[in-house]
């Protein structure tokens, strides 16, 4: 009950913090008072075993609660931020085009809004990852140049997403409906495919009705990017999914601009930004995984790699 509460009131990532902030001093106080002990009483090996397996516990229990918080955050973000941007955008677009004269501290209040939103995607999506890899014991942690370079390119490539789907909409209206139910029906439908097991039981045991709830609620994600839930090589997947993203965004946006009022000063800018941003997120993405990845230098053919 307390648990659905939260969903319903949207305080469950204020409830996963408080946990994650106390296994984390819990953690803090035993290695402290460990080292204390170590030095007073000249504690054996054998003594200290038990209080430092305690503490690597709680050092477990916060790193996992950290990864969970951040997973709950990008959801969260996804749900609120990301309706909100496309949004935002489609009003600047359809209330302000033509006018010479708009209120300008509303248009900056907007465009505020559209920073803040934008910001706060591409920032879930690169803590999220970061968390993911600090909680598995055999992979690298992510450094703070691969987490900027991680933002940058889902700022890229978020940002020319929005922008297609919010211009496309102020010319057709609810012609955006039918074609982001057939990329999320889609979407949806590849990620059952690949089989992914997040809603078992602590037994293992499968809960099929759950699976398949967040399985469409990943392919919603898919609207916007790409999120790998499946641990294993992503090159394929990466690329077929961007080879759609990239040919639904020039679709949509050629759309627009055949349809948009030719008086329109930024007819022309937007049509270059939206695929220049693509382009440029891409590029940020390849330079992440070809030099920065926590494993290396990868390289440029992987065998075992797979699209599903």
């Amino acid at each position: 009950m307390l648990r659905g509460g939260q969903w319903l009131t949207g305080s469950f990532c204020i409830h996963r913090y408080i946990d994650l902030l106390v296994y984390g001093l819990k953690s803090r106080s035993r290695d402290k008072r460990s080292r204390q002990r170590q030095q007073q009483w000249h504690l054996t090996p054998v003594r200290l075993e038990q209080p430092r397996s305690q503490q690597v516990d709680y050092y477990l229990l916060m790193i996992h609660e950290d990864r969970d918080t951040a997973l709950l955050a990008l959801l969260e973000s996804f749900m609120q931020s990301a309706p909100q941007l496309v949004l935002q955008l489609y009003i600047l677009c359809d209330r302000y085009g033509l006018r010479t004269h708009a209120d300008t501290l509303t248009v900056a209040a907007q465009l505020g809004s559209v920073g803040s939103s934008l910001f706060e995607l591409c920032w879930s999506l690169a803590s999220y990852h970061r968390a993911l890899r600090r909680s598995v014991p055999d992979k690298h942690n992510m450094s703070r140049l691969g987490s900027a370079l991680q933002f940058f390119w889902r700022l890229g490539t978020v940002a020319s997403r929005a922008g297609a789907l919010a211009l496309f909409a102020s010319q057709y209206k609810y012609w955006l409906l039918p074609a982001c139910i057939g990329h999320w029906g889609v979407m949806t439908v590849w990620v059952m495919h690949q089989g992914t097991r997040f809603c078992d039981s602590d037994a293992g045991r499968p809960r099929p009705c759950r699976e398949y709830l967040f399985n469409m609620l990943i392919g919603a994600i898919y609207l916007f990017c790409f999120l790998n839930v499946k641990d294993e090589p992503t090159r394929y997947k990466y690329s077929a999914y961007y080879v759609i993203a990239f040919l639904e965004n020039t679709a949509l946006i050629v759309l627009w601009y055949f349809r948009a009022d030719p008086l329109l000063w930024y007819r022309l800018p937007l049509l270059i930004g939206v695929i220049g941003s693509f382009v440029v997120g891409i590029l940020f993405m390849l330079i992440y995984y070809r030099f920065f990845h926590p494993n290396g230098r990868l390289p440029l053919y992987n065998p075992i790699a797979r699209c599903c």
